[in-house]
């Protein structure tokens, strides 16, 4: 790869990246590993039952997230329109 060709990336958009890669991550644990964990202690039926409460949870975790992420997009657009 050329030099002209890679993107050069600031702090701040490697820390973006990884919060992002680390909230979907968190998110799917929640959801895969609690509908495992409940299938194995009240059977395999239980997942039916849980998956939709371990969804909600993950909203509830999400769209704050995504609120604040989209306060910084705004504050980004603000800072350089500036």
């Amino acid at each position: 790869m050329t030099e002209k060709n890679r993107r050069h990336k600031t702090a701040k958009s490697i820390k973006k990246e990884n919060e992002k890669r680390n909230m979907w991550m968190a998110i799917l644990t929640l959801i895969v590993a609690g509908s495992l964990l409940s299938g194995l202690v009240y059977g395999w039926g239980a997942i039916l039952t849980a998956l939709p409460f371990l969804l909600i949870g993950g909203l509830l975790i999400l769209v704050p997230w995504l609120f604040m992420r989209g306060l910084d997009y705004f504050m980004d657009w603000i800072e350089t329109r500036e």
